[in-house]
């Protein structure tokens, strides 16, 4: 249903619109998209090409289109760097490590039959922030950051071990209270867990800023350090000596026994999970899950502790 230049006059000059002269001005519109979405120069098309478009798009559709291409050429020019992400991960650890380490220094004498195990929750938390971190930053990032932004990295990560000294310093102190007793072994097992990941966090991070793998050591060393003064103050008075761990074959395969028995419960949790009390239950899986991780991280160490060649 094409219509002509002087069917096209006729209309204005009776008044109506030509629908061909707004659906090829909006067309028109439209095919910035493809390139020139982001320009601010007037843009002028023919209408004659447009003529067997007329009726394809309505103008809500090509008024959505042209949202959309504003939207990406936004999101284009607010693109994050590499580093600029593993500040962000590095904060976001640095601040639930912090928020913890407030948490921890209000519990008291009183209080910490309650209270202590927030704690141990509070290290899964930052176990589990660390581990994501630890995914992303392998499949996002490839090779090595140039020096000066593995300078940047290396003062994030000055920060990041300044905070967690911070926060392990404060519960060593609480590690006094004798009410304590009873949060004491799951914040032995988070630390031993967060031990591990830790490790791993440092070998990866390092390959990533080869020229400044001394100082990114001495940050993790320092960090290391404060964890061991943790976990030696609540391994004290733990009812397992160095002879209990030994690492026979009976010990093994106790240890994957104990840790079978926690997936198949989980699993049996979770087959109880339904539309009606997921919403109070779904928590249980994720808890589940973090508890078999630190039961299997506690199992490493364990093991590399006390052997040293195969059984």
């Amino acid at each position: 249903m094409g219509i002509n230049r002087v069917e096209t006059k006729n209309l204005i000059q009776t008044g109506q619109s030509s629908p061909l002269s707004w659906t090829t001005a909006s067309t028109a519109a439209a095919g910035t998209f493809l390139g020139m979405a982001c320009s601010t120069k007037p843009v002028f098309v023919s209408k004659a090409p447009f003529a067997s478009l007329e009726m394809v798009f309505s103008t809500k559709a090509v008024f959505l289109l042209l949202l959309f291409s504003l939207a990406l050429c936004q999101a284009s020019s607010n693109g994050l760097t590499v580093t600029d992400r593993m500040k962000h991960g590095f904060e976001d650890v640095t601040n639930t490590a912090e928020n913890l380490r407030i948490a921890a220094e209000k519990i008291d004498l009183f209080n910490a039959p309650q209270k202590g195990i927030t704690i141990a929750r509070g290290f899964a938390a930052i176990i589990a922030k660390i581990g994501h971190g630890i995914e992303k930053m392998n499949s996002e990032a490839s090779g090595t950051l140039p020096d000066a932004d593995a300078k940047l990295v290396v003062e994030f990560l000055r920060q990041f071990v300044k905070t967690h000294q911070a926060l392990l310093n404060v519960v060593i102190h609480k590690r006094d209270l004798s009410t304590m007793i009873l949060s004491s072994e799951p914040i032995r097992i988070s630390l031993v867990s967060l031990e591990v990941v830790i490790g791993r966090f440092s070998f990866d991070l390092i390959a990533r800023i080869p020229t400044q793998r001394p100082a990114a050591e001495k940050q993790f060393a320092d960090l290391q350090e404060t964890l061991n003064d943790a976990l030696n103050t609540y391994s004290l008075g733990s009812t397992e000596s160095d002879a209990a761990l030994a690492a026979t074959t009976e010990k093994i395969v106790e240890g994957f026994k104990i840790v079978t028995d926690m997936s198949n419960n989980l699993r049996i949790a979770t087959e109880k999970i339904n539309v009606f009390n997921a919403a109070e239950q779904g928590i249980v899986i994720a808890q589940g899950f973090t508890t078999i991780i630190s039961k299997i991280s506690e199992g490493i160490v364990r093991v590399d502790r006390v052997t040293s060649g195969p059984l």
